[in-house]
């Protein structure tokens, strides 16, 4: 961990010095992951909102949208669930606004294709969704969360992702008594 943090510390510092605001968000973003996955939620507070500023002034939708999901998992984290579903939500509708703009009509009359970052930006955040709808008991919410995100992770044959997906699905159906 140590050295994992150091280079998260040296990856902020080369974006600072290229001025890249997108990077700078990006890198924020592994910070804040870095210190949720060690179970600092104030760290990683202290890490997300440069982040969202830096999202912003890039104007990047998917790098807004990454934040507000990772203040989400804060907001999980520290036992404020409706914080933490209100995030989710906002997070979604930045996606659904980057998706708008980033659709390409395959066939006209056909459903549009998007591009693969949006729809794993959304899968991630409807994984962050059903995480805390599991946390407060509406399983069947989180399954269909999780649901949907499994069929993203599917489509684009991205395997460890499905798989969490698939485990958080069965967790939540062994909950609800559904074993098989």
């Amino acid at each position: 961990r140590p050295q994992q943090l150091r280079e998260l510390h040296a990856m902020r510092k080369e974006d600072e010095a290229l001025g890249d605001h997108a990077r700078l968000a990006q890198a924020y973003c592994a910070l804040a992951e870095f210190y949720i996955d060690v179970g600092k939620a104030p760290a990683a507070l202290r890490a997300i909102a440069p982040a969202q500023q830096h999202a912003r002034e890039a104007g990047h939708p998917l790098a807004q949208a990454e934040a507000l999901r990772l203040r989400a998992a804060i907001a999980r984290l520290v036992g404020n669930a409706d914080e933490s579903l209100r995030l989710v939500e906002q997070a979604l509708e930045l996606v659904d606004h980057a998706a708008a703009g980033a659709a390409t009509p395959v066939v006209p009359g056909q459903p549009a294709k998007l591009p693969k970052e949006v729809l794993v930006a959304r899968a991630t955040i409807l994984n962050q969704l059903g995480t805390t709808q599991w946390n407060i008991g509406k399983l069947e919410q989180s399954i269909e969360a999780y649901a949907e995100a499994l069929v993203i992770y599917r489509a684009l044959g991205m395997q460890r992702p499905e798989a969490r997906a698939l485990n958080n699905m069965g967790i939540c159906f062994a909950a609800l008594g559904e074993y098989k």
